[in-house]
């Protein structure tokens, strides 16, 4: 018998199916008084900025001495940032970087204690302590950075470019019954309208059928918007029936708010104690689905990246590396050329709604607002060969359009 699993519906209910709002005032300013610490110059003074049209950096963890020290250059410009000592020698990255306007790079890392980094080409560092924790989801959204912690009561945290934190409470992941650390995605809605999305992976049954949860938060007004969307029925106690249209529990890996579409998997009884897996992208508008894939869905991760959602291969899962679009599933960027094939494990797709790159274990590619190859940069040669994406490698990408 193949074993299939999803995440299934509690006893969650929920009466009312309308927009709710929650007031601007829930931002509450979280106090830090760290000062900011200046490192020695390392920086290549800058010529002109404005011949490059896209900045991009890639930083990352390499040992020195007892300790480590972060490293990051800005491609395509022979530039350094200062560097960053560390004595954990646990310390992961804990969210994307990002480079604003200023070619100012924003690191967030830690381990037991966690910090937000301001690196500057002129040499200078300004840190600051942060509350919250590894077990945490975090995007930059224009010149914002949304973090929500996964497996606690902590509250939604907002960070801007000046290292100022409030706090959005109750936390975006708290559903109605005040459950906090409830399962669900972090992504963009909306890069250009500053629009974070959290989408509970979990749907939410009521008297009127089947719903898929999501909330958004409007970074310019500080609201966020509560929706649910109407999904097709399925068997909650994944028992197998004769129906050959009947699906086996449901999870949602995404929804795009203006299209009403949504990212859904399920399971399907063939026959023979066979479930299969559909990865289902349905339109709650029509009430039927856009596209169908028969594949393996579970565990996998899902970036929700404004009018795309990126695959990327993820532990104890079946997935594969790709940038898909909304309206039909099809995919946005040609991935395949620019992947390694051979090293799938050092591929990585990263997209902060505005641009998109594609890392290989030799190159990365970049890609403008068109979704069009802009640039491409081979990848330092002694780049060590045991780094994570994500956890001890990171890509940053500009934050406003260029």
């Amino acid at each position: 018998m193949v074993f299939w699993l999803s995440a299934c519906v509690g006893g969650n209910t929920h009466a009312n199916q309308k927009l709710t709002e929650q007031a601007s005032s829930a931002y509450i300013l979280e106090t830090s008084s760290l000062q900011a610490t200046k490192a020695e110059n390392t920086a290549i003074p800058i010529s002109d900025m404005t011949q490059y049209k896209i900045p991009v950096a890639i930083t990352w963890f390499q040992e020195h001495g007892q300790g480590l020290q972060i490293v990051s250059v800005l491609l395509g410009q022979d530039m350094e940032y200062p560097l960053i000592s560390i004595e954990e020698k646990k310390t992961v990255f804990l969210g994307p970087a990002a480079i604003d306007s200023q070619s100012n790079l924003y690191l967030i890392y830690g381990h037991k204690d966690n910090y937000i980094s301001k690196l500057s080409l002129d040499g200078t560092i300004t840190t600051k302590h942060v509350p919250f924790d590894k077990s945490s989801q975090a995007v930059w959204i224009g010149e914002t950075l949304v973090v929500v912690p996964l497996h606690s009561t902590k509250p939604t945290y907002i960070v801007d470019t000046q290292l100022n934190i409030k706090e959005i409470t109750p936390s975006l992941n708290v559903d109605t019954d005040a459950i906090p650390g409830n399962i669900g995605f972090l992504g963009i809605a909306d890069a250009a309208n500053n629009l974070a999305i959290w989408v509970f992976s979990r749907p939410v049954r009521t008297d009127s059928g089947f719903f898929a949860h999501y909330r958004l938060l409007d970074l310019s007004s500080g609201k966020v918007i509560d929706n649910l969307l109407p999904i097709p029925a399925f068997v909650e106690n994944f028992t197998p029936d004769n129906d050959p249209d009947g699906r086996l529990g449901t999870q949602v890996y995404g929804v795009d708010p203006f299209s009403e579409s949504l990212l859904l998997c399920y399971g399907k009884y063939t026959g023979n104690n066979t479930v299969i897996s559909i990865l289902d992208l349905y339109s709650s508008k029509s009430g039927k689905s856009i596209d169908q894939q028969e594949r393996c869905c579970l565990n996998n991760i899902f970036d929700l990246r404004g009018d795309t959602f990126i695959e990327n291969l993820a532990p104890e899962s079946c997935s594969g590396q790709t940038i898909q679009n909304w309206s039909d599933m099809e995919s946005t960027i040609a991935t395949q050329q620019f992947l390694s094939g051979s090293k799938p494990s050092n591929d990585w797709i990263v997209s902060n709604g505005i641009y998109w790159a594609i890392k290989s274990n030799q190159s990365l590619a970049v890609f403008n607002t068109y979704k069009l190859l802009e640039s491409e940069y081979d990848l330092p040669d002694d780049l060590a060969n045991n780094l994570r994406n994500a956890s001890t490698f990171q890509i940053g990408l500009a934050i406003k359009p260029h």
